[in-house]
């Protein structure tokens, strides 16, 4: 009789925690993380990203030295003073390098009643 007691419980849960199951996978991913996740080859997407950040790394290693050699190699160039800039003609209706306007003094005289 044990066992029956046993079956009676154990029965429903297996059949809720399946259905359980069913309806959170419409909401939520169920696969592991994408870290460990498997590609097309069977090989980890972690192992993947480390040769290329590995690939990476070594190309900037020789990049860095290919630059510094061409640096080295370079001859030095000499040092060649900068003359200073020609002053520019002001443009036309700048105002502030129009020059004053001269003054028009107008008398006017009211004729006396």
């Amino acid at each position: 009789m044990d066992v029956m007691n046993f079956v009676k419980r154990f029965v429903p849960f297996v059949a809720a925690f399946a259905v359980g199951i069913f309806v959170a996978s419409f909401f939520v991913d169920l696969r592991g993380p994408r870290l460990f996740r498997m590609d097309g080859n069977g090989h980890g997407r972690c192992r993947r990203q480390m040769r290329d950040y590995e690939r990476l790394q070594r190309e900037n290693y020789m990049l860095r030295r290919q630059l510094e050699e061409d640096r080295l190699s370079m001859p030095n160039r000499l040092e060649v003073p900068v003359p200073p800039p020609i002053p520019m003609a002001p443009e036309v209706g700048d105002s502030s390098f129009d020059p004053p306007a001269p003054r028009i003094e107008v008398h006017r005289h009211h004729p006396k009643r």
